[in-house]
């Protein structure tokens, strides 16, 4: 259940994304239209951007949030407030950075929530997950989103197996973990 892994859900500014779900998973159901309700025709960047950005699609990116050279950010995306965006750094559609984050040089965020106060080291790849509030995830780190034979993830949990109904999951990582470089 959520309360397992995020102690801290009732204060994020997206907390309703996580209303009525069952398990951790079923925030991926919701992510698309929730971000898409959010950004709906909206072009908002409230951040202090280097000329060299490329901001494409809907977005709303929050105050006091600073964006690197070579950043290129693809929406429908929702950055937070007090956010920074190393150089090199891709985010592509479907993703949310809440406050006080920092994704590193070279990273790349696909599809993923990364909560508040976050940090995703240089030379990442965030794919199909959820970062916890306060969760560091080191230099290097790849979090792989794909079964090799393309069929749908499936996870247990106790004796229960959940068809996730589809080919692309990468990891849920709670609050306040650390993952080491590499």
């Amino acid at each position: 259940n959520l309360d397992y892994f995020f102690k801290k859900i009732d204060e994020l500014s997206f907390k309703e994304l996580f209303k009525d779900c069952n398990y951790v998973t079923d925030v991926f159901s919701k992510l698309n239209n929730y971000i898409l309700e959010k950004t709906d025709d909206k072009k908002e960047c409230f951040a202090e951007c280097s000329k060299f950005v490329c901001l494409s699609n809907n977005y709303i990116i929050g105050n006091n949030t600073k964006i690197s050279d070579f950043v290129v950010i693809e929406g429908p995306v929702v950055i937070g407030n007090n956010v920074n965006i190393m150089p090199g750094t891709y985010i592509r559609p479907y993703s949310i950075i809440g406050d006080n984050c920092v994704i590193g040089f070279g990273s790349e965020i696909k599809h993923s929530i990364i909560m508040d106060n976050a940090k995703v080291a240089s030379n990442t790849f965030v794919g199909d997950s959820i970062i916890g509030y306060k969760t560091r995830v080191g230099s290097g780190t790849i979090i792989a989103n794909r079964r090799f034979d393309q069929g749908n993830v499936v996870l247990k949990n106790g004796n229960e197996v959940i068809d996730l109904k589809k080919d692309f999951f990468g990891s849920v990582i709670g609050d306040s973990t650390r993952l080491g470089a590499n």
